[in-house]
């Protein structure tokens, strides 16, 4: 019953690794991208394209709107061409990052035929919705100097002036989420060499670096970003090797976790995090800033979008994806957080306060940037953007009416912009 109402269910996409081993960064990372970069020329690994990148990164620009490449990319998806493929217009941007891609975990399906039913007036709305959402955005209405700049380039340069080292742990949106990071890193000129875990098919290893970056200063020129997958919240392990070898962690676990599902619900859910927080707050080392991406909003036509919520007994035309109507049961996954995190003495903030800086569960806690090892989670808003986002899924089948995958996106530069600005 479960794959007659939904042929291709998240669930079902995915598999659930069985070894709890964070990919180890290989020691000869920098070596190899050094010699990439020398020999001027592109590796073909699993489709990932590695090249030498040249040019300015625009950093005055904010936002950069669809390039005719882009325009070409969904109208040769839109073709249904099982060849169909992105001329991009430069060697250094992969058509892995192409609009109108499908790239929930790459390798697993075709990336043209489940998202040739958008137009490019649905990606410009995406782009309508992400300026608008952007707008209301504390850090966007404040006057700095910077305010105007681009988000991915100001997260990379700081953490290459300060030495800072990324890691993405999550299920497949956070595997989107990496895709986009990456193409908005493309598209800036930047550099991104990505070498896939020999070990770990799901996970990967990436440098960001510029031939701009020539200072012979002992700043970093190479940044280091790892893409973890984990379908649910990881053990204790998992956190403790995360926490010390890496300064910045970004994670979210959400969409495998469902209100009605009794497997996977909210008894199981706060079982993991209670283990997770009853361990993390014990370690003597705590990253530069832990911060957790609000779940997406997934579009079945349930009171909350969740899949198990759907009800079985309607027409199959009815099942397709849909606009949220309004639910008690949204936000329910962050709620756990905050309550579990309260007990375990760990503070919650997040960048879509007013006050942020200041602490969400101790009024005189300090601000991050005071303190030298802090237990706290900062939240990046995300759920309330995707929730008008019903109409960008991508496809479950080949059929170009089928909108039965209600929970991935269909990629666009547009659709990160938000993670990246409360990142930043």
């Amino acid at each position: 019953a479960f794959t007659e109402i939904h042929p291709l269910p998240v669930q079902d996409i995915e598999e659930e690794r069985s070894n709890n081993s964070l990919p180890a960064i290989p020691s000869d990372l920098t070596k190899r991208v050094v010699e990439a970069n020398n020999n001027h020329s592109h590796i073909i690994l699993e489709n990932i394209i590695i090249s030498t990148v040249l040019g300015d990164h625009n950093p005055s620009i904010e936002h950069i709107p669809l390039q005719p490449w882009q325009i070409n990319a969904i109208e040769q998806s839109r073709s249904g061409k099982i060849d169909a493929k992105c001329e991009t217009p430069a060697p250094h941007i992969s058509n892995d990052v192409c609009c109108g891609g499908y790239n929930q975990m790459k390798g697993r399906r075709p990336p043209v035929q489940f998202c040739r039913k958008h137009d490019v007036e649905s990606y410009e709305k995406v782009r309508t919705i992400a300026l608008r959402y952007m707008e209301g955005l504390p850090i966007s209405r404040t006057t700095t100097v910077n305010n105007n700049r681009c988000d991915i380039c100001q997260i990379i340069e700081t953490m290459r002036k300060q030495n800072l080292s990324m890691i993405l742990v999550g299920d497949s949106l956070t595997r989107q989420m990496t895709t986009g990071f990456v193409c908005a890193l493309q598209a800036r000129n930047y550099q991104v060499t990505i070498i896939p875990h020999e070990n770990d098919r799901y996970a990967l290893n990436m440098t960001v670096s510029s031939p701009n970056w020539n200072d012979t200063t002992k700043i970093n020129n190479n940044i280091t970003i790892v893409y973890q997958h984990e379908m649910f919240v990881p053990p204790a392990i998992i956190w403790e090797r995360m926490f010390r070898e890496m300064d910045i962690v970004v994670a979210n676990f959400g969409v495998h976790y469902s209100i009605k599902s009794t497997r996977r619900g909210p008894l199981k859910y706060e079982k993991n995090l209670n283990e997770t927080f009853a361990s993390l707050k014990h370690l003597p080392r705590w990253p530069r800033l832990v911060a957790f991406r609000e779940t997406a909003m997934q579009h079945f036509p349930s009171d909350s979008g969740e899949f198990f919520l759907m009800d079985k007994n309607k027409s199959q035309d009815s099942k397709r994806c849909s606009r949220l109507r309004a639910s008690t049961y949204v936000g329910w996954r962050e709620d756990t957080v905050n309550r579990l995190a309260a007990y375990h003495g760990i503070d919650t903030v997040s960048t879509n306060d007013e006050n942020y800086g200041k602490s969400s569960n101790n009024k005189d806690k300090k601000t991050p940037q005071e303190q030298t090892v802090r237990h706290q989670i900062t939240w990046l808003p995300f759920t309330n953007f995707t929730k008008d986002l019903h109409f960008i899924h991508s496809s479950g089948t080949e059929n170009i009416n089928d909108t039965s995958d209600c929970t991935h996106f269909c990629q666009s530069p547009y659709l990160w912009w938000p993670v990246l600005r409360s990142l930043r």
